[in-house]
């Protein structure tokens, strides 16, 4: 058995609005629904977030009625097999795919369908599946008998259920892509990361009072880079732009040559998405780990224009 994880390649696999506070999911789904009306994620209902922590709390109860593993307060999600209504759901879509034995099965539940309709109470129609939840073994003999919804009902015009969903209580096996850290690049030597009021022209997300952070190791490293004017008194500036890649631009400026930069390595914990590969905490900050670096090493990663 095949599983899929659809996610926002800007963003990452694995993310879940599960691990924020109520205030902090809330405020990402107001952001989302401003910013990317279109999103299929901005057609929640603006009672979402409740709703989807009680559903969870069905499922974590009815998969330890089984006998479940459950490693994680809230589960990954997956798929099986392929579905191309997921690809309609992000800007630019990607995925995981990985084999079902890859995991520890007794940590995996599943469900016909979309859990939220599954449990919702609202259809019935008296199928064998609405209200179940399922094992590895048991799932196996309902797509036998039904087939995977993508295949039969791929536009919904037979009910609510076009996939079989995959709920993951544990992170193991999934060693490759959670709890991946975040960077932080900065010329000076920190103990310690404290917010600071960033501006950002073009994006209100990047015009917070916050530690900022990428999960974009190469862009971590352009901000240890630091940055000398070319003359004095006249400012110069720098930015990263799409169409550069994980290369820094440097006008009127130049990074500081021959000097060291530092590389800090952070918990992921405690930050919520800005944009793109930018994340921000709101409070202190501490350094899991320090790297020092050569700034001279890193010039390939560098446009000076003059």
């Amino acid at each position: 058995m095949k599983l899929y994880h659809y996610y926002e390649k800007s963003i990452g696999p694995f993310h879940s609005i599960s691990e924020l506070s109520d205030e902090e999911a809330k405020a990402l789904l107001q952001r989302i629904r401003k910013e990317k009306p279109n999103a299929f994620i901005a057609l929640r209902p603006e009672d979402y977030v409740e709703k989807r922590r009680r559903f969870e709390g069905i499922l974590r109860e009815e998969f330890l009625k089984k006998g479940g593993l459950i490693e994680r307060e809230t589960p990954h999600y997956f798929v099986v097999e392929a579905v191309p209504f997921f690809e309609k759901w992000y800007e630019q879509t990607a995925f995981v795919e990985m084999d079902a034995e890859q995991l520890d099965l007794r940590t995996v539940s599943f469900t016909y369908g979309d859990s939220h309709p599954t449990f919702s109470g609202n259809v019935k129609d008296g199928k064998e599946y609405r209200n179940r939840l399922y094992t590895y073994e048991e799932i196996l003999g309902i797509i036998e008998k039904y087939g995977l919804p993508q295949i039969w009902n791929p536009d919904f015009k037979h009910g609510p259920e076009c996939y079989v969903e995959v709920q993951v209580w544990s992170d193991r096996g999934l060693e490759p892509w959670v709890n991946q850290p975040l960077w932080h690049g900065s010329p000076y030597l920190l103990d310690k990361l404290v917010p600071q009021q960033a501006y950002d022209f073009g994006f209100e997300q990047g015009c917070q009072l916050a530690v900022y952070a990428t999960n974009n190791k190469e862009m971590a490293i352009c901000f240890a880079l630091g940055c000398e004017d070319d003359r004095p008194g006249i400012e110069g500036r720098r930015m990263m732009m799409p169409e550069y890649g994980n290369r820094m631009v440097f006008e009127g400026c130049h990074p500081k040559y021959g000097a060291k930069g530092y590389l800090y390595q952070l918990d992921p914990k405690g930050f919520v998405h800005a944009m793109g590969s930018q994340w921000v905490c709101h409070h202190e900050v501490m350094p899991v780990k320090t790297i020092e670096i050569n700034v001279d090493d890193y010039l390939d990663l560098c446009i000076v224009r003059r």
